[in-house]
């Protein structure tokens, strides 16, 4: 058996247990917290140049399937994460007493071939207690993975700027009722892949975002909102929904 087969043997063997699954075809590991909420974990393996050894940067995730619904629904079915754990929860690395952006340190764990296996799990143990825990614990509810980009003082969103993550940032503001941050990032994102180079990917990321703007409008103009958790959201309170018939 090959050391990178062992490494692998071993960290289904301690995630097993925990309730998760291996998704071949997404390369990383599910695990089903509640009816609606989806955690996962995967690994990206590097050597740096030494023989058994891997140092596993460790991406940490948290979906919702009734938020990639309503995504599905404000692009007019441009974008589909139904199938698929995405959510706006993707972090690999985090920030420790308040250092700045360039301090930030990857999750990671090590498989070490000249030491005990049972010492390579531990450090893997002590990763997903340290890491991985504090952010389920931290988006274990709907609100908290709805509105999570519009709350960047707990965490940053989406810090490796991951493509698929950003179509979650307007639906984020929505939910938290911060209408024209949410209009903003549309219009932002537009200029971004409008400056770049032309593909069939940049041609889709704007088509989408332009459905965002056309159905946000729509839904802020009717007072739209959705049931989460026990409540609904977003919360209009004093602002006056015919304001926004004229964005």
């Amino acid at each position: 058996m090959t050391y990178r087969r062992e490494v692998e043997k071993a960290i289904k063997s301690y995630l097993h247990p925990l309730g998760f699954k291996f998704r071949p075809k997404m390369y990383k590991y599910n695990r089903r917290y509640s009816n609606d909420i989806m955690q996962t974990i995967g690994f990206a393996d590097e050597t740096h140049g030494r023989p058994h050894y891997y140092f596993m940067r460790t991406f940490i995730g948290v979906s919702s399937i009734s938020l990639n619904e309503i995504l599905f629904e404000l692009t007019d079915g441009i974008i589909d994460h139904r199938d698929y754990s995405i959510g706006p929860v993707y972090h690999c690395r985090l920030i420790y007493d308040n250092k700045p952006y360039s301090d930030y340190q990857y999750i990671y764990c090590e498989f070490i071939g000249d030491r005990p296996m049972e010492e390579n799990i531990a450090d893997l143990d002590r990763m997903y207690r340290a890491d991985a825990q504090y952010l389920y614990d931290m988006y274990n509810t709907q609100k908290s993975i709805y509105t999570c980009s519009a709350h960047e003082e707990i965490l940053p969103f989406n810090p490796i700027g991951s493509p698929c993550v950003f179509y979650y940032q307007p639906l984020g503001f929505f939910f938290d009722g911060q209408f024209d941050k949410a209009f903003d990032c549309i219009e932002q994102r537009i200029r971004i892949e409008k400056g770049g180079e032309t593909c069939d990917e940049s041609i889709e990321c704007i088509n989408a975002f332009k459905a965002m703007r056309k159905n946000l409008r729509k839904w802020i103009s009717n007072g739209r909102q959705f049931k989460v958790d026990d409540e609904y959201i977003p919360s209009y309170g004093s602002q006056k929904k015919k304001e926004w018939m004229r964005l």
